[in-house]
């Protein structure tokens, strides 16, 4: 309130000399001259409430100091029947289970829930069996989730084979995401061969025809030849090519079925 007051009044101040000068109306004068009256009137009517307030404050003082002990004492009641409602977990981690009912009666030992460990969680992947033999204990792996890559290794290669996949277990190596779920579906890349560079050229239905030992290649006069290639390695998006093309070079990679048996192609605009 003194902040208030000590503001109207440079603001009256101010108003009274531009009312002098005939700068402003004498309502506006008068506005800012009555808002400094109101504030200071106000500023000692609570004045006397806060002094009424302290004495009657004062005067309960003797009666809260009275009851204080008796608080307190039903308090430790209290604290010790909260205590007997606390539930403890054996180990720590992410309570993703809650099996209870308000007024439900639990005896001590009863399983009300379930808790992931965060510290030890493992994927579960299924992979093509085309790749059975490469997969192995200890091949690395690579996971995004929420844009951050986190590195994992295969635990375990169940042996069993079903609807042409098998099983996986991986577990993370070094920093383990946070935001991480108990059934959540999350996409990996599995690491089957050590990094490096090579020549590729992307997947596509010329395959069906080709089997991957010939490919049109586009030239600069507008024509497409066609070339025996060699193809390595694959994954979801490339092929390897290990023979018959260049960086640089442009293939057709959409089917072959119109094409015949033509050598050339000419490709027009």
């Amino acid at each position: 309130m003194d902040y208030d007051i000590a503001e109207a009044e440079r603001d009256n101040k101010m108003n009274q000399q531009l009312f002098a000068d005939s700068a402003i109306s004498r309502v506006e004068y008068e506005k800012s001259r009555e808002r400094l009256l109101y504030l200071k009137k106000s500023k000692l009517l609570n004045q006397e409430k806060l002094k009424m307030d302290s004495l009657f404050r004062l005067n309960q003082t003797g009666q809260i100091e009275s009851s204080l002990s008796l608080v307190q004492r039903n308090l430790h009641f209290l604290d010790e029947t909260v205590e007997n409602l606390v539930v403890k977990a054996p180990i720590t981690g992410m309570l993703s289970q809650l099996q209870v009912e308000l007024g439900q009666s639990i005896s001590p030992g009863s399983r009300i829930g379930q808790i992931d460990d965060m510290s030890a969680l493992k994927i579960r992947s299924t992979v093509a069996e085309h790749y059975v033999s490469r997969v192995v204990p200890g091949l690395g792996a690579v996971i995004k989730i929420d844009q951050v890559e986190y590195n994992l290794q295969v635990s375990k290669v169940y042996p069993e084979v079903t609807n042409g996949q098998f099983t996986i277990d991986l577990v993370f190596v070094g920093t383990k995401p946070e935001s991480i779920r108990r059934g959540q579906t999350l996409q990996l890349t599995l690491a089957l061969g050590e990094k490096g560079e090579a020549l590729q050229v992307a997947r596509g239905a010329y395959f069906q025809q080709t089997g991957g030992n010939w490919i049109f290649v586009l030239r600069k006069d507008g024509k497409a030849v066609k070339r025996e290639i060699k193809l390595g390695r694959q994954n979801a998006d490339y092929y390897e090519v290990l023979e018959g093309l260049q960086q640089g070079e442009r293939v057709i990679t959409s089917r072959y079925d119109l094409f015949g048996d033509a050598e050339i192609i000419v490709i027009e605009s």
